[in-house]
């Protein structure tokens, strides 16, 4: 697994014990400029040699450079077989075997598996560790501005890989996704309380800004960095915080899920995470079985065909999608030296 981490120490060690006990072998971290804190944290774990630390100190965010750089050296240093690209408030939920399992039970002609992610919703209460009292999350969880659900990519070890911003896509050799099989689902903690939506917020706006690349496409931070600037940032977080009512209807109305999966996994939890035991062959024989059933069902469906040329359309829309607003940001960037008058400062942004 790879691991992007700055200064969020609340979930570091719990989603290191996490995984690490869910199947994953090894985690490579990238510390971007992190206070001793984090460093410390991670330092028991690199003595077990279940994590390899690179201290990164740039102060731009290159996050889809740091994290190829890491699924890079995945294959090419540690011999793994698959990779998952993790933010350290994601938890990698696999109901039927663990992580590993269920990775070994794809057909090598398949290069990555389609990992659905939702987010969990904050509510009043920001006391206490964060999978005890959140235990509502989205029933489907979108891209801002999308309408494509919101999901990574676990994928094969590959010298060539290329991580996408977000870690939401990859391109290399071999990478082909498989279809319709999805046994991992993404538990997303993005608002754990407003101190540490301030403190992400003005991180990572901090950081966008710096980033010399014009190219960049880290709108939201840049937004949201705006917006606490103006003053308006916990307006915007209270907005996002639901109340039992709320939460109510969500669930009734279909939109929001109780889940406390995490919480319960944590609760059972007596000992610290160790190296995981290989994977069992009859579960991943198992898991093999279930993932052919679901192939041939939806090869069957009657708009399989159909779908899948759709699914074809939104990948190439995506990509051009995305060189757009690279094209987009370099003739605003250019607009704005242009309107620079002589020994004036380079904007901020």
């Amino acid at each position: 697994m790879t691991l992007l981490v700055s200064d969020e120490d609340d979930l570091l060690g719990p989603n290191l014990d996490y995984h690490l006990d869910r199947g994953v072998d090894l985690v490579i971290v990238t510390a971007n400029r992190a206070p001793d804190g984090i460093l410390e944290t991670l330092r028991p774990y690199a003595e077990r040699s279940v994590v390899r630390v690179i201290e990164e100190e740039a102060e731009t965010y290159a996050q889809s450079e740091w994290v190829t750089r890491m699924a890079r050296l995945a294959a090419t240093d540690h011999e793994a077989d698959w990779v998952i690209n993790c933010d350290v408030d994601e938890f990698y939920w696999s109901e039927d075997g663990d992580l590993k399992e269920v990775l070994a039970a794809i057909p090598p002609e398949y290069g990555s598996l389609v990992m659905p992610v939702c987010h969990f919703v904050p509510r009043p209460d920001e006391h206490g560790f964060f999978a005890d009292r959140m235990t509502v999350r989205e029933t489907a969880s979108f891209k801002p501005g999308l309408r494509t659900q919101f999901s990574k990519l676990a994928h094969r070890a590959s010298p060539d890989v290329e991580v996408g911003p977000g870690n939401h896509d990859v391109t290399g050799t071999d990478l082909e996704p498989l279809p319709a099989w999805r046994p991992i689902l993404g538990l997303h903690f993005p608002l754990r309380s407003y101190a540490q939506f301030e403190r992400k917020v003005v991180r990572d706006g901090l950081a966008v800004a710096n980033n010399p690349d014009p190219t960049n496409s880290f709108w939201v931070c840049r937004d949201r960095y705006e917006l606490y600037k103006a003053g308006g940032l916990p307006d915007d977080y209270a907005a996002r915080v639901l109340d039992d009512a709320q939460v109510d209807a969500g669930v009734r109305e279909g939109r929001l899920a109780a889940d406390d999966r995490l919480k319960r996994w944590f609760a059972a939890r007596t000992e610290k995470a160790g190296a995981p035991a290989s994977a069992d062959p009859e579960r991943v024989e198992a898991l093999g079985i279930d993932l052919r059933r679901t192939l041939h069902e939806a090869q069957l469906h009657p708009l399989a065909v159909e779908v899948a040329d759709l699914r074809r359309k939104l990948r190439r829309a995506e990509k051009r999608l995305a060189k757009s607003t690279e094209r987009l940001e370099r003739a605003k960037a250019k607009l704005g030296s242009r309107s620079r008058g002589p020994g004036e400062p380079r904007a901020g942004r």
